[in-house]
């Protein structure tokens, strides 16, 4: 019977672990959001006040990946908007209007 205690303390610890995992990992995503991705870390002291020392030499990573992530949010928000507007465009000729000057 001692085993079966023994075996169900550890789901708790290993669930605990994980629980506190997740809150220094959402702390630290809450940290780096917060931080402008403009500022230069090797010129500006204060780009890194908030972040312990041995998670510096990933910042720069992730305000990389962070400036690739809006890119391509970016890129498909054009898509989107060209798709639209030609799908608009297409409409309004149907109906005699259009934004571009009918063909020749």
């Amino acid at each position: 019977m001692s085993l079966e205690k023994d075996d169900e303390g550890e789901p708790e610890t290993l669930e605990e672990a994980g629980i506190l995992e997740a809150d220094v990992g959402a702390r630290f995503d809450q940290q780096l959001t917060g931080i402008d991705p403009k500022l230069k870390v090797d010129i500006d002291p204060q780009a890194h006040r908030d972040l312990r020392p041995e998670m510096m030499f990933i910042r720069e990573e992730l305000r990389q990946a962070k400036l690739q992530t809006l890119a391509v949010r970016r890129t498909a928000l054009k898509k989107l908007l060209l798709k639209d507007f030609m799908q608009e465009d297409c409409e309004l000729k149907n109906i005699g209007h259009s934004y571009a000057p009918p063909d020749p």
